[in-house]
């Protein structure tokens, strides 16, 4: 039987211990990667479609989205003011998959195996806030009608 000798056990469990670390930077950074350009395709769409800046539904947020702002991982925002932020551009009609995708972006994520079904009871116990619009379809209210408007 052939033994190691320590130097290569040390420079092996070191060179794990900073692949681990790359991979996790790697993770952090494809996650910002993918919430500018999420943030940036909904904003071209925007100005291109002319759209009047909404009037927010709440006054969590003062300023636009910044590039230098790290992802928050952790909120204290609650989860349905959470969903009208990340949905951005597309409150007239979603559904819950959707709403979900837009919260990973914005880098709120719901680690439990539930989590279509907490945000659709998010969705379904805020009447105030969403609305019901068909078969798994739901939008913020005041958006109920932004797609009817658009073809006409």
């Amino acid at each position: 039987m052939f033994l190691m000798p320590k130097s290569f056990s040390l420079a092996l469990e070191d060179a794990r211990e900073e692949l681990a670390y790359a991979t996790h930077q790697a993770k952090n950074l494809n996650l910002r990667i993918s919430q500018l350009e999420a943030v940036i395709a909904q904003l071209e769409a925007l100005i291109a479609s002319g759209a009047p800046a909404p009037t927010p539904l709440f006054d969590s947020v003062k300023e636009p989205v910044a590039a230098t702002q790290p992802p928050a991982l952790e909120s204290s925002v609650p989860l349905w003011k959470a969903i009208v932020a990340a949905l951005n551009g597309d409150k007239s009609d979603f559904t819950v998959p959707q709403a979900l995708k837009a919260l990973e972006r914005t880098g709120r994520h719901i680690s439990s195996p539930n989590r279509l079904n907490i945000i659709r009871n998010t969705i379904i116990h805020k009447e105030d806030v969403f609305a019901r619009l068909g078969e798994g379809h739901y939008c913020v209210r005041g958006f109920e009608n932004a797609d009817k408007e658009d073809s006409k």
